[in-house]
């Protein structure tokens, strides 16, 4: 479990890297959406993806990439976090 949660964790580093992204705007973003749409809210990360994917927008589509990993992330049940 702790390799998985490091490849995530590389995942999202390396999108915020990429596009010079605060990782805590990635975390802040996530939480928000988990505030606002709950167990929805990495469907609503998604659908995100999928949009600015569909338009190129290669960049914009890694940011919400990221988003998700951290939703995926702050939604494991804390035993799987640490």
């Amino acid at each position: 479990m702790i390799a998985r949660r490091r490849s995530g964790s590389r995942a999202l580093a390396k999108a915020c890297y990429n596009n010079s992204v605060n990782p805590i705007d990635i975390w802040q973003a996530a939480q928000v959406l988990i505030n606002q749409h709950g167990e929805k809210a990495e469907s609503v990360a998604a659908d995100n993806f999928v949009q600015f994917q569909k338009v190129g927008d290669a960049d914009s589509a890694a940011i919400w990439t990221a988003i998700m990993i951290a939703i995926h992330q702050l939604a494991k049940p804390s035993s799987e976090n640490g």
